[in-house]
């Protein structure tokens, strides 16, 4: 994906993504819904990420592509471990990780996410020596 596109792509992706897992058929309507946008401004986000290859929409139904797949699950890995870690490492409240990670998550590098990622690693390694 195009880096201009950026924070707001990654976001319709992360929420076709997430919509699929609870439906079987996901329509632009959901996604607008979801978003609380117009039709047509999902319709035109639609339009670009299928030109990028990231999804196929077609009669108001979207799927997203073997890419978009790929890359809604790197998002989603990227989300979970910016709130695991505001959680387990710096005490924030669900409710504030929750929203403050998906702030994070356009922002960071993936060096930085990783980072997280081995720390929270090594903290859970730690805890498990600590308590055997």
């Amino acid at each position: 994906m195009r880096a201009a596109y950026g924070k707001r792509y990654e976001d319709y992706i992360k929420v076709i993504y997430r919509l699929k897992k609870k439906k079987n058929v996901v329509s632009a309507k959901d996604i607008a819904d979801y978003m609380k946008v117009k039709l047509p401004t999902v319709i035109e986000y639609l339009n670009k990420l299928s030109k990028e290859g990231l999804v196929s929409y077609q009669n108001g139904i979207v799927e997203l592509t073997i890419d978009g797949i790929n890359k809604a699950k790197e998002i989603e890995r990227k989300f979970d471990t910016i709130k695991r870690f505001l959680i387990e490492v710096l005490n924030v409240p669900e409710k504030y990780a929750e929203s403050d990670a998906c702030y994070m998550e356009h922002g960071l590098s993936d060096v930085t996410v990783e980072k997280m990622e081995e720390f929270l690693n090594l903290k859970g390694r730690f805890r498990e020596q600590v308590t055997s």
